[in-house]
């Protein structure tokens, strides 16, 4: 490899000589793995499916593709095919994440301090309107008797940001007068007053001494998500109003687009061993950790360059009821000086299936599969000569993250409870576990931005194809909260004439009180929209709350 590849010298300045040698044994072994694992296209033998609409995967992504584009084209045929035997089995499970449904209320990561030291409030703007989108359209489904109720999936649970020391608490102070010159964040409330602190997570503040300076923010309209359940019901009540095929244990081996636009698919059968193949005119693939090899394998020239680095995380979960009970929150903290965005630790309220759980993380680990379901070969097998250059730089330009993971990855459960106790100082050893069946696998996308170095993308992002034939969704947080425009976003591209049409916008206007506007600095239209949301999601942000209950959080830790 040429040193333009390898800077080994200014990798050398960020990285240990062992790991230095590790990443370029890997690199040399995974080209070559790589250039053997090239897939081919037999010829498709009849009987060849015909179809309009192929989405792989059987997650939020797809799920919600295929939901919006029924509402919007309700006589085109949509079949959805998923490797795995059950729908939302990775990264949108119950348990897969955190279930916060991101509006930027809580996370610091989406309010960057300036150079200057202001607060950049864009991201965090943009992110809450995406959502308000999502919350919109479920609504709308719920209010057509085209989902199920909303207690089977979303709930109302207070979102905190909470920081300590006074570097700390004049950062979340700029964040929150800053926020204020935006109408989707007025109603956030501040405090530095230890009081007003214990009486919003009087878990964490037992034991506290009140001369410790600390400061939170907090959002009465924050929500806990099941994402899990809100898969499965919007496709299986797809499915029941005849808008789409589904099918489980489908994997698709091998794609090609032919001289006409239409796409070829070859997908076998994982339980039979039979393949059946599909031509589509259309492609959308929302795969997940997934999604980046079948770009590949489909050889979409608008994934040149793209790379994905796999991330492990999991949780502690708390095994008992009693604090699950008396926490009633989603508090999210900064990131510790020198670890990656991404790390920021949370301890969270969860409710699946009507109970409440807590959950504290995440912790990273390292893994070379790109979906838990995936093979070990996963991230050798989507290198290549466009995005291994990327890929090192990204790799050598984030040794913070590299550090952290590795860091991380060994840490004893003592330790891991030392960032429990930062949140809960009383936190038991005995009474918290690693919840192996929680958290999952997150590629951190890499790509090649002109005139900058290459660093992790966060966020989602949506790739097409010039012809608008294929498009797909990858990237991590905020993911599936803003499924619902990230998918309208992907329909935009492969139907960009129908999508400027009377009848197409008129639907889109039904469904979205919001679409086309700009709910940031609109009050009335922002307080409309969320009224609407609220009652038909059964959100309550003037309900009373468990963690008000000091009385209960003192019987307890007294025993």
């Amino acid at each position: 490899m040429s040193k333009k590849i390898l800077p080994t010298k200014t990798l050398a300045i960020t990285l240990p000589i062992k790991l230095q040698k590790f990443i370029l044994v890997f690199l040399v072994t995974s080209l070559v793995t790589a250039a053997l694992m090239i897939p081919s296209f037999a010829h498709a033998q009849e009987p060849i499916y015909e179809t309009d609409v192929v989405a792989i995967g059987g997650g939020i992504m797809s799920a919600s593709y295929a939901s919006l584009l029924h509402e919007l084209a309700p006589h085109l045929k949509i079949e959805l095919f998923e490797k795995l035997p059950n729908l939302a089995f990775e990264s949108s499970g119950s348990f897969s994440n955190a279930g916060t449904g991101h509006a930027a209320l809580c996370e610091l990561n989406y309010t960057p301090e300036r150079p200057d030291g202001s607060i950049d409030i864009s991201k965090a703007v943009q992110i809450n309107q995406e959502f308000e989108m999502s919350r919109q359209f479920w609504a709308y489904l719920i209010q057509q008797n085209k989902l199920g109720t909303p207690e089977e999936f979303i709930h109302t649970v207070p979102h905190i940001s909470w920081v300590k020391g006074q570097k700390n608490v004049e950062f979340l102070r700029k964040r929150y007068a800053a926020l204020q010159e935006s109408s989707l964040f007025r109603h956030l409330e501040y405090t530095e007053d230890p009081a007003v602190l214990r009486e919003w997570m009087p878990v964490m503040m037992n034991g506290r001494s009140s001369s410790m300076v600390m400061a939170a923010t907090r959002s009465m309209q924050g929500t806990d998500i099941d994402y899990g359940r809100l898969t499965t019901g919007l496709i299986q009540n797809l499915i029941e109003r005849g808008g789409l095929k589904a099918f489980v244990s489908h994997e698709v081996k091998k794609l090609r687009q032919e001289k006409d636009g239409k796409w070829l698919l070859a997908i076998k059968n994982l339980q039979t061993g039979d393949i059946r193949h599909v031509r589509s005119k259309r492609l959308f693939i929302g795969a997940g950790g997934g999604t980046l090899r079948l770009l590949q394998k489909a050889k979409i020239k608008e994934a040149n360059g793209y790379g994905g680095i796999p991330i492990w995380g999991e949780f502690f979960k708390y095994k008992g009821t009693s604090l699950a009970e008396i926490h009633f929150a989603k508090v999210y903290a900064q990131a510790a000086e020198g670890a990656p965005p991404i790390s920021s630790p949370h301890l969270d309220t969860r409710i699946v299936d009507g109970k409440k759980y807590l959950i504290y993380g995440p912790f990273a680990g390292i893994t070379t599969r790109n979906l838990k379901s995936g093979s070990l070969l996963d991230l050798i097998a989507s290198l290549n000569t466009k995005n291994i250059a990327p890929m090192f730089e990204a790799a050598s330009s984030n040794a913070n993250l590299a550090m952290h993971v590795f860091g991380q990855e060994f840490q004893s459960k003592e330790q891991r409870m030392q960032g429990v106790r930062e949140f809960i100082p009383d936190a038991l050893f005995e009474e918290w576990e690693v919840d192996r069946d929680s958290g999952g696998i997150r590629v951190q996308i890499v790509h090649k931005t002109p005139g900058k170095a290459n660093v992790l993308q966060l966020g989602t992002e949506v790739i097409a194809t010039a012809d608008g034939s294929a498009t797909a969704l990858i990237g991590a947080s905020p993911g599936a909260s803003i499924a619902v425009m990230a998918a309208l976003e992907a329909i935009g591209k492969s139907f960009p004439s129908e999508i400027k049409s009377a009848p197409w916008k008129n639907k889109l206007e039904e469904i979205f009180l919001s679409y086309g506007k700009d709910l940031s600095n609109d009050e009335e239209l922002l307080r409309s929209v969320r009224e609407y949301t609220e009652r038909y999601l059964h959100l309550n942000t003037n309900a009373g709350l468990a963690s008000k209950n000091s009385t209960m959080c003192a019987n307890f830790f007294s025993r």
